[in-house]
């Protein structure tokens, strides 16, 4: 989330329906988790866009909010004070 925030300027949370957004956060996931593996990439963020396809970010997306989806409430921000959900 860090990279991202410097990648972009913005936070995680402000993504909404932005596929630049979400290309951009993927590439961030990768890159960190490709240092923390000491695996190499040296791809920049407009190459590793160039190498996406419609699909790939789809599924990732879909794969990012299914797992959203079964995180219990607290652990996604998504209770207000008093116990109870926000919409």
């Amino acid at each position: 989330m860090l990279r991202f925030k410097r990648e972009t300027g913005k936070e995680v949370t402000e993504i909404g329906d932005s596929l630049s957004d979400m290309c951009a956060y993927l590439f961030c996931c990768t890159a960190s988790a490709c240092k923390k593996d000491g695996v190499k990439f040296d791809m920049g963020l407009m190459d590793f866009a160039d190498s996406l396809t419609p699909e790939d970010l789809n599924q990732w997306t879909e794969a990012v909010n299914d797992t959203a989806d079964e995180l219990p409430a607290e652990e996604t921000g998504t209770e207000d004070t008093e116990g109870e959900k926000k919409i």
